[in-house]
């Protein structure tokens, strides 16, 4: 059965880029389905744009090519080549079903039969389908659970569940961006109980979908729901308690007031801090480190999250120490720095929360977009007074760097080469080597 057209995917089918695609393949032969479909209908911005087809990836490709279309075999095992038109990329999938599978890889088998592609999805709100002319066929009532925000799994969650387990991480991610108050009670109690499964999963995997559902503006409330299940905690190796998801809520808060977006690694750490701390207390920083190793973060975002865990703040920052802080860690691990330990100071609240509130802001904004500090001595310049290369130059730079910061980093170069004369001197009256 086949509804009317959305407006949103009427605009969308119109495009150039989409009209060459569906000339190339067929209009009859291709269907759009999932995230396009499920956006378009809930008015959101349309992101990925992925077709059902039934035609083989061979078909696929000889259409493309004779169109004149860059395609890639991005999922031949699974019937599924990328194509790029205008810079617009298109995931295309032949119609299939799954057969045998361990619960992360299941060997398909190909099928022309639309519903029984849908059935094999995981949700009913990601198979609806629209056709060449807009119109949406909806054979397992997706759309009316799309409306009335609800995410549940197609047939038996237990079933779904277990054809890939990595489904349990994506039911808590839809509910918080798609669903209610509330996640299906049947999906909630199959991910509970079958949890054990994502230990199957790759840790790059389950990192992705995590990195998902941080950036969700409801995060706080899928993580919650996790936790409850002991869902995150399988995630993560470590207890998450009641302080680390309220430490997260203020993060979301104060991001919110900002007028930031959701930030999936500052989010991370705001849920690691208190385990972090606790590392920190009891001289366990292999624990940390491991952290970041269960789930095979890159060396960036690690340095990135360390850095971010690595300093405390009580109390807003005055000037000075705020400057100091983007000097020392940099614009973005200031940020972090500063940002976190505002979630973390706000996570309770106080009698003077709403002063301190417009403290942490007033310390925000002094480093946001700012650029950091540049100290204007070199080890050169120093060697340029007469000193060799070695530990007295570094001491020389040490010396003059502390004074800088001192004169909240007023001086320019003429200043610091006197303070380095002056560092040169009073080492030598301490009988330094080297000077």
């Amino acid at each position: 059965m086949s509804a009317p057209a959305n407006a949103p995917l009427s605009a969308l089918i119109r495009r150039a880029d989409v009209r060459r695609l569906l000339d190339a393949l067929g209009e009859g032969e291709c269907r759009f389905v999932g995230g396009v479909v499920r956006d378009a209908l809930s008015g959101r911005p349309l992101g990925d744009i992925d077709l059902a087809t039934r035609l083989s990836p061979q078909e696929m490709c000889a259409r493309l090519e004779a169109a004149g279309i860059r395609w890639v075999a991005t999922g031949l095992a699974h019937g599924s080549i990328s194509a790029w038109v205008e810079g617009t990329r298109f995931e295309l999938t032949r119609l299939r079903r799954d057969e045998e599978g361990d619960g992360r890889h299941a060997r398909i088998a190909p099928v022309d039969d639309w519903d029984e592609d849908a059935r094999r999805r995981d949700f009913t709100i990601n198979a609806i389908y629209a056709d060449a002319a807009g119109n949406i066929h909806d054979p397992l009532g997706g759309r009316a659970d799309l409306c009335a925000r609800r995410v549940r799994f197609i047939g038996a969650a237990r079933e779904r569940i277990t054809e890939d387990y990595l489904r349990i991480l994506r039911f808590f991610r839809f509910s918080a961006s798609h669903g209610g108050e509330q996640p299906d009670a049947a999906g909630m109690a199959a991910c509970v109980a079958l949890q054990a499964g994502l230990a199957r999963i790759s840790a790059e995997r389950i990192q992705e979908e995590l990195r998902r559902i941080l950036l969700l503006e409801r995060s706080s409330e899928a993580l919650k729901w996790m936790t409850e299940g002991g869902i995150l905690q399988q995630c993560l190796g470590m207890r998450i308690g009641e302080d680390d998801l309220a430490r997260h809520k203020a993060l979301l808060r104060i991001e919110s007031a900002l007028g930031l977006p959701p930030d999936a690694g500052l989010g991370l750490a705001a849920l690691l801090k208190g385990a972090v701390r606790e590392a920190r207390e009891a001289r366990e920083g292999e624990k940390v480190q491991n952290i970041a190793q269960r789930l095979r973060l890159s060396r960036a975002r690690t340095r990135r999250l360390m850095r971010a865990l690595g300093e405390d703040l009580a109390q807003p920052p005055p000037s000075r120490a705020a400057k100091e802080l983007l000097y020392r860690h940099g614009r973005e691990g200031a940020r972090d720095i500063l940002l976190l330990s505002w979630a973390a100071g706000s996570a309770t609240r106080t009698e003077n929360e709403e002063k301190k509130e417009e403290e942490w802001r007033r310390s925000f904004g002094e480093i946001a977009g700012v650029a950091p500090p540049h100290f204007p001595l070199t080890g050169d310049m120093v060697m340029g007074l007469g000193i060799s290369a070695g530990v007295a130059v570094g001491e020389i730079l040490a010396r003059v760097e502390k004074r800088w910061i001192a004169a909240d980093f007023a001086g320019d170069e003429a200043w610091v080469l006197a303070q380095a004369r002056a560092a040169i001197s009073e080492m030598r009256a301490e009988g330094a080597s080297g000077v």
